[in-house]
């Protein structure tokens, strides 16, 4: 039986319609992707708001089976690594810390020349990023 806990949330903002007109060097996004509906939109904003040699922050709980009710998304390594780098952002750091999944990503034009992560992942799960 998998673990259950829960947390009350009165409100529960759009955080992807996010209000600012200017570009940042690092946007962080901690905990929050598995409570919104619209993960990759949200995503797809924060890019958008991001500098050409910006840097992205995220981390999200690991899909370990257990189950938290406020939860709308659950993610494994594959599911958050392949959006990022489907979205032209290259991985300069993933961890698993605990329950949690840690993805550092810098959002740069050109490839770095010491992208570990892409060979790693493509012999551990197969040619699809």
């Amino acid at each position: 039986t998998p673990l259950t806990f829960g947390y009350s949330f009165k409100n529960q903002s759009q955080v992807f319609s996010i209000p600012f007109s200017k570009e940042f060097d690092i946007i962080t996004c901690l905990e929050t992707l598995e409570h919104v509906p619209d993960w990759k939109g949200t995503v797809h904003s924060m890019l958008k708001l991001l500098k050409p040699e910006g840097t992205l922050v995220i981390s999200v709980p690991f899909e370990d089976g257990c189950v938290i009710k406020e939860h709308i998304h659950y993610f494994d390594v594959k599911r958050i690594y392949s959006y990022i780098r489907r979205n032209k952002l290259h991985v300069v750091e993933l961890k698993i810390v605990g329950g949690w999944i840690i993805l550092i990503a810098l959002n740069r034009i050109h490839k770095p020349k010491n992208d570990l992560f892409i060979p790693y992942f493509e012999a551990q799960m197969g040619n699809s990023f």
